[in-house]
């Protein structure tokens, strides 16, 4: 029989764990941990084997050196009986044991049972259809087909705004090409929703899950909603209803930036299989900007949209009143001009569709990256509400930029090329404290260097320390397999024990 000293075993039979074994310290005294005492007791062929969970220090006990220690044959005064009690109530108490498990088990594998996702989890997600390859995870057609995810959402929640607030909807030629486009996009994400729904599979811890039951709960557990009102064919039904009302009922797809974060996460993914690494600094230094910007340019079209739309009859508005361009927009030099016969002002003079957006983004720039407004200032009552709105993300927008630098500047500071210079001054410090010779001193920084150039990691055993010992082993051999190799004596003995060494 066995005793534990340290480490944890599983005691199973073919794929069934019965118990799982930890030596433990309590105190000054320690638990009792054993196994094997069966056969040893009972001369019974051994109904289980023990899996090292991890590093373990194991005494073996056997059946001479039990009959010597006991003094059979010699007269040693021991109650054998009472032993022999003892161990027959261990070995009944898990006979019990290993058939409750094999039941439950059983039961588990049934599909109205309650068990079924408690005792055997991995029965849950097992893959239980075939699938064409290219839609695995992380296939070159499934990378594809998340990045046009990514580059059609982006495209949605910058074209969308941009054409209900400048375009003119009366240009039907103009209308008919944009129209395509939108159609073709629109299309993809149908497809798109009918995949995920029932043949894209799905990962579940570290498992690749094909079930099409298991996919369709996890998509409307995760999405589905928003994909399905985001792909609404309201394009159709605009078009047939009244054309040029369709760029409105659009907006609606702009609820499939929800899921952008979604997209993004599976190509932070894809970039980690080859060995990309985005540091969570970075991501969040990119993603205010990101967001910055796109605010930036919504509210800039919401700016137009206030002149072309809520206020088409009023005579002075910031459009009426904005005149960069002198004589070259008009007769008056602004942007929009007052129509006196008709009432209201036109939408941009002279169609200049361009340079009202970049006017009306000039706007906003400059209100939420400082301290009031330029040449462009509102006139009305509802445009000054408007503008205040626009100071108010500002600077909720200015602080977190202002975070997220500090953060990046943070992360390089601690982990980065800036921790690592200091770390080398501090070192140059000691050296010249210590009066070291300085061919000696060009040798310490000169490995330094070359540890940094390699890895870019100042504490190399901080990060290994954080994984658990046997990932710590398959690390090392991992790394000095090819150098292992070199040496006869070890490339010649079990892999178990060259991990081991190392």
């Amino acid at each position: 029989m066995f005793f534990l000293e340290t480490g944890t075993v599983e005691v199973g039979r073919d794929k069934t764990v019965f118990a799982t074994l930890t030596a433990e310290n309590y105190g000054s005294s320690r638990s009792s941990v054993f196994f094997g005492e069966t056969s040893l007791f009972f001369k019974k062929r051994r109904g289980g084997t023990v899996r090292a969970v991890t590093f373990c220090e194991v005494y073996r006990l056997h059946k001479k050196d039990l009959d010597a220690e006991l003094g059979v044959g010699v007269g040693r005064d021991f109650d054998l009986s009472r032993m022999m009690n003892m161990f027959t109530s261990i070995a009944e108490s898990n006979e019990k044991r290993n058939k409750a498990v094999i039941a439950n088990l059983k039961l588990c594998r049934s599909p109205n049972s309650k068990l079924s996702t408690l005792i055997d989890p991995d029965e849950s997600v097992r893959v239980s259809k075939k699938v064409p390859s290219w839609f695995v995870p992380a296939s070159p057609f499934r990378i594809c087909w998340d990045a046009a995810c990514v580059v059609f959402t982006v495209y949605f929640a910058i074209e969308i705004p941009f054409r209900a607030a400048f375009l003119d909807q009366g240009d039907g030629r103009e209308l008919e090409i944009w129209m395509l486009l939108d159609f073709v996009i629109e299309f993809f994400f149908v497809i798109e929703l009918y995949l995920r729904l029932f043949h894209f599979p799905i990962t579940q811890n570290g498992v690749t899950v094909t079930d099409p039951e298991r996919i369709k709960q996890h998509y409307m557990e995760n999405g589905l909603r928003i994909d399905a009102i985001a792909s609404l064919p309201v394009d159709l039904v605009a078009f047939r209803v009244k054309r040029e009302f369709m760029v409105y009922f659009r907006v609606l797809h702009m609820i499939r930036i929800l899921q952008f974060p979604s997209y993004l996460s599976r190509i932070e993914v894809y970039l980690n299989l080859i060995n990309v690494r985005i540091s969570a600094a970075k991501r969040l230094l990119a993603g205010v900007f990101a967001n910055y910007f796109l605010i930036i340019h919504w509210f800039g079209c919401i700016w137009f949209a206030i002149h072309r739309f809520v206020e088409p009859t009023v005579q002075f508005t910031w459009a009426t009143t904005d005149c960069p361009g002198g004589n070259e927009l008009g007769s008056s030099g602004c942007l929009s001009s007052w129509l006196i016969d008709l009432g209201r002002h036109d939408v941009c003079h002279g169609g200049m569709i361009k340079r009202c957006y970049t006017r009306s983004v000039y706007f906003v720039l400059t209100t939420m990256s400082t301290c009031g407004y330029g040449d462009i200032s509102p006139v009305t009552e509802l445009e000054t509400i408007y503008q205040n709105i626009v100071v108010l993300t500002g600077a909720c927008f200015f602080a977190g930029i202002i975070g997220s630098f500090g953060e990046f500047l943070s992360h390089n500071d601690e982990s980065g090329s800036s921790a690592f210079t200091i770390k080398l001054q501090k070192l140059q410090e000691y050296m010249n404290y210590r009066k070291l010779p300085p061919p000696l001193q060009k040798e310490i920084l000169f490995y330094h260097r070359s540890r940094w150039n390699r890895s870019r990691v100042l504490e190399e055993r901080e990060v290994t320390s954080m994984l658990s010992e046997p990932l710590q082993m398959e690390l090392s051999y991992e790394i000095l397999s090819n150098f292992v190799h070199k040496f006869p004596v070890l490339s010649t003995r079990s892999i178990m024990l060259q991990k081991r060494i190392w």
